[in-house]
């Protein structure tokens, strides 16, 4: 069975595609490297953006007298003393 053709076919097959595979990957990485990132890459295109602002929603209903132990551990991870709440005085926070 090992000097069948199919079997060689198949054998050569299996060792020379992974290689082959390899060299195009290698081949489109130095392409776009080059054509992309080469001299001409723009340094705005590596720009970092400002961090992004996030909202953290509590859930609370009839929270009048205990949500300021809740939102002020909240806020003081993010450097705020006072978390601010809408429609509501900063008191009772």
């Amino acid at each position: 069975m090992s000097d069948s053709w199919p079997y060689i076919a198949v054998m050569v097959f299996l060792g020379v595609y992974p290689v082959l595979g390899a060299l195009l990957w290698i081949a489109g990485a130095a392409a776009f490297s080059f054509f992309r990132e080469g001299a001409r890459a723009d340094e705005r295109f590596y720009a970092l953006d400002p961090p992004p602002r996030v909202a953290v929603l509590i859930a609370a209903f009839d929270e009048d007298l205990t949500i300021g132990r809740t939102l002020r551990p909240t806020a003081a991870r993010r450097g705020r003393s006072t978390p601010a709440c809408p429609g509501s005085p900063a008191t009772t926070c």
